[in-house]
């Protein structure tokens, strides 16, 4: 017996249907980076990405504690699997140096129930 998919008046059904991941994601800050300035600070700016899209913060100049308090949204529709945060020194004139990376996980995150993570 063929199993019965429920449906709307339309005729639609939930396979009908594409899932949208909105994620809300806060920026808020970096602790003890990696001095890559002559004069012992760096000028540094956060990336986040998430399946090819990004973000990036404003840069804040001549600290190793930088505090961005930004906030985006990223949507897709694959379920993504982990957030890469990556923080650089500006440079000017030159290419931006790599001062710090993070990944997280998203495993589980968007499962039924979940509210949500602070870090």
């Amino acid at each position: 017996m063929a199993e019965q998919k429920e449906s709307k008046d339309d005729g639609t059904s939930a396979d009908d249907f594409v899932q949208i991941f909105l994620m809300n994601i806060t920026i808020s800050k970096a602790n003890g980076l990696m001095k890559a300035d002559v004069f012992g600070k760096s000028d540094p700016y956060c990336i986040v990405n998430a399946l090819g899209q990004t973000y990036t913060t404003k840069t804040i100049m001549k600290t190793l504690d930088p505090v961005w308090n930004e906030s985006t949204q990223i949507c897709t529709f694959e379920d993504p699997k982990e957030l890469k945060f990556e923080i650089f020194d500006w440079d000017k004139g030159t290419q931006d140096d790599p001062i710090g990376h993070a990944m997280l996980s998203l495993n589980g995150f968007f499962n039924d129930g979940n509210n949500g993570f602070k870090w």
